[in-house]
């Protein structure tokens, strides 16, 4: 996912502070992205967490049952 914003300097917002707080608000959206797309991968990753967890256990119970 990203978000653009028009590039703003002094030439489009004529404030010095304004463009600063645009760009500080640009690399502050940037960074969540970035903790948004961990923690869609580390969901992604679950199910085959889960399915190893399965199997190791699964492995374990027929052992035991031998």
């Amino acid at each position: 996912m990203t978000w653009d914003l028009h590039a703003a300097g002094l030439d489009v917002m004529g404030d010095g502070d304004v463009a600063d707080a645009v760009a500080r608000v640009t690399q502050e959206r940037r960074a969540r992205v970035e903790v948004v797309g961990d923690g869609i991968r580390v969901v992604a990753s679950h199910p085959a967490v889960v399915s190893a967890g399965f199997d190791e256990q699964d492995e374990r119970l027929g052992r035991s049952l031998q």
